[in-house]
């Protein structure tokens, strides 16, 4: 594990996945983020790449060097368990690395860099997505987060005493299958209430896959004092809000730069939503920032 801190923030960091595992207020006293050591969701913040949700068939078709090629791909894409290099740390600053492998092409078949970068300021966590295409061929993929934000500040707190905020009234939901699998494409009209309560009773069913924010901030907030989180990331064209349905007191507040299949997807790669494409020797950046309170 590693750590950053200034005089604001403790922050962890697990080289399996890159994955921010820790966040204490020395100010607040607050633990922000979802240990994953109980219940069914055993993780606090996975980062998911080079695809995200549910793979229909559990394989991809690529065009890759003039030809096709169809290869398995896990839920969520396979950096959730990778072991990252470390190539830069200091206290307020931590890069991690991971590279295509010979291994790693029986899934994705993409000579590739991925980076996941996290920089304290402040009571702020900025996290940065890079992706590199290294390949002699343009690449496709998704990126995003799967942050677990606690909703247990102190022992009297219940999931109920949370909720969020959007800065905007409406915006596009996809629907999950009634197996909780697939979304589909249909685009419905979501009222954003204010606020948006949180209840278990909301998530047994489905995620809410969100599209179409025109302000791409949210805040979690808490009813019985003035502290939570607010959650900037502009970079991502969706964001997904879950909770499991047992008594793990979380909300996964989810950038995502492409989504789960939706059920009318063939299997291709060019046909996902939201489907990014990097050309060959290019980079990108996606940032989400995270501020404390």
């Amino acid at each position: 594990m590693y750590k950053l801190e200034n005089d604001k923030l403790i922050v962890e960091v697990n080289e399996i996945g890159g994955e921010l595992k820790r966040v204490f207020s020395k100010e607040t006293k607050i633990e922000y983020i979802w240990h994953g050591k109980t219940g069914s969701f055993l993780k606090s913040a996975p980062n998911l790449f080079p695809f995200i949700g549910n793979i229909k068939n559990g394989e991809i078709d690529y065009p890759y060097d003039g030809k096709r090629i169809t290869l398995p791909m896990d839920k969520h894409g396979f950096v959730r368990e990778a072991l990252f290099q470390v190539i830069e740390k200091n206290d307020a600053k931590i890069v991690f690395q991971l590279k295509s492998s010979e291994e790693l092409k029986n899934k994705y078949p993409y000579e590739f860099t991925f980076k996941i970068e996290y920089i304290l300021e402040d009571n702020n966590l900025i996290q940065k997505y890079i992706v590199e295409n290294e390949d002699k061929c343009e690449m496709y993929y998704h990126v995003g987060g799967h942050t677990a934000f606690s909703c247990k500040y102190r022992d009297r707190d219940t999931f109920e005493d949370f909720y969020l905020e959007f800065n905007d009234e409406k915006c596009i939901e996809y629907n999950m299958d009634k197996g909780g699998q697939f979304v589909s494409s249909e685009k419905i009209e979501l009222e954003l209430e204010k606020p948006f309560k949180l209840y278990k009773k909301r998530f047994k069913e489905h995620a809410y896959v969100l599209d179409e924010l025109k302000n791409k901030k949210i805040s979690l907030k808490n009813k019985n004092s003035n502290h939570g989180i607010e959650l900037e990331f502009e970079d991502f064209p969706l964001v997904t809000l879950w909770s499991n349905g047992d008594e793990s007191e979380f909300i996964c507040i989810e950038p995502w730069a492409g989504t789960t299949d939706f059920v009318e997807n063939t299997g291709r790669v060019e046909e996902k939503y939201c489907i990014n494409k990097l050309e060959s020797k290019n980079k990108k950046e996606f940032i989400q920032k995270i501020k404390f309170i």
